[in-house]
């Protein structure tokens, strides 16, 4: 009897702990998470659109419209100029910018002249004899030839004889030499053909110089352009006068451009058009990037939002049904806090001020977020 009373209360035991085992077991694998108030610091946002202008947004590097880059056409010393050939410095319309040593060449020149002068004076006799008529011509001519001085153009001769006997003693030949040596020797001088200011400065006074030397650049420091890229469908809405702002990366400067011209063509590797647009102003300086927006005569429902909801990859998270979904969106403009987005609907809610990710949470119909 010992014992069968013994094996009773151990099957009783037994099965009193297996029943207690079984009911914790069943509430830790059956329980339900625990649903949390929206007072977790959770914001929700009803999105209203209206019809906004479309704008299409661009940006790129401001230009001078007028720069020259300068190589000289002769060899020699380069010498000082009017001012310092250093980068920064401004010159005016007509001032020197380049002055290089033609002390050589026109010695030359003037040796040239002389002996095309000697040339004339023993053709006299033989136009004196032969040409009566123009012996007066070629003697006003004799008179004005001075080695230091340009070459007047040569007497006209209608007389085809004249012009025979002229050409075989070489005179039209040696006339066109000399010619040809005067507008060489006007370019050992280069003379800035517009006000602007020397942006690189690549040789120094003294140094040698040759037709393959670049000597730096000049550019106009008034009149700017900038340039940019866009698709072909954006640029297609352009036209030429439609304004565009700009504006610097830091926000301190702002300029206002009109469209100058849009290339006709598509550039095959990028299936891009560059669009070109007027720009002044002050504080513009060649190389400054700018970024810009144009408005267009199209409308999109657009809606603002808190810069808070808008997350680093272009997306806000959205309530579809009970579920958090990140949705993508196309950012329009900034302006402080507020954002201009398309890519939502009038009606759609979303999260204002999400601080951690939240991809895939459900929201009970009570209002409360289930973690």
């Amino acid at each position: 009897m010992r014992k069968i009373v013994s094996g009773v209360l151990v099957l009783i035991v037994s099965a009193a702990v297996f029943y207690l085992l079984s009911g914790n077991n069943e509430k830790r694998t059956g329980q339900k998470p625990a649903a949390v108030s929206q007072t977790a610091g959770l914001e929700f946002l009803t999105i209203e659109t209206e019809p906004i202008s479309e704008l299409i947004h661009f940006d790129g590097r401001v230009q001078a419209k007028e720069r020259i880059e300068l190589f000289p056409e002769v060899a020699g010393i380069f010498l000082r100029a009017e001012y310092s050939f250093r980068e920064g410095v401004r010159f005016n319309r007509g001032d020197v910018l380049v002055r290089i040593d033609d002390t050589e060449a026109a010695l030359q020149l003037q040796s040239s002249r002389s002996a095309f002068r000697n040339l004339v004076s023993s053709l006299m006799p033989d136009i004196l004899l032969d040409y009566p008529d123009y012996a007066d011509r070629f003697e006003r001519y004799l008179e004005e030839i001075d080695s230091e001085n340009s070459l007047a153009q040569l007497p006209d001769v209608a007389d085809n004889q004249l012009c025979y006997f002229l050409s075989s003693r070489g005179l039209y030949e040696r006339f066109y030499q000399i010619k040809s040596a005067e507008k060489s020797l006007e370019k050992f001088v280069i003379h800035a053909p517009f006000d602007g200011i020397l942006t690189a400065s690549n040789v120094r006074e003294g140094s040698r110089v040759s037709p393959q030397t670049h000597l730096g650049t000049f550019i106009s420091n008034h009149d700017f352009e900038f340039t940019t890229t866009l698709s072909k469908e954006a640029a297609a809405k352009l036209t030429p006068g439609i304004k565009a702002e700009l504006s610097n990366r830091s926000g301190t400067g702002e300029w206002i451009a009109r469209v100058s011209e849009i290339n006709p063509s598509v550039d095959r590797r990028t299936q891009s058009v560059r669009v070109f647009m007027d720009l002044e102003g002050d504080g513009l300086m060649e190389g400054l990037y700018l970024t810009g927006q144009i408005k267009t005569g199209d409308q999109e429902e657009r809606a603002v939002i808190p810069r808070s909801a808008l997350l680093r990859t272009g997306h806000v998270y959205k309530l579809n049904g009970e579920t958090v979904q990140m949705t993508p969106v196309e950012v329009d403009l900034i302006e402080g806090n507020r954002v201009w987005v398309s890519g939502l609907q009038s009606g759609d809610v979303i999260i204002a001020n999400p601080e951690r990710p939240l991809s895939g949470l459900q929201i009970s119909n009570t209002g409360k977020i289930e973690l």
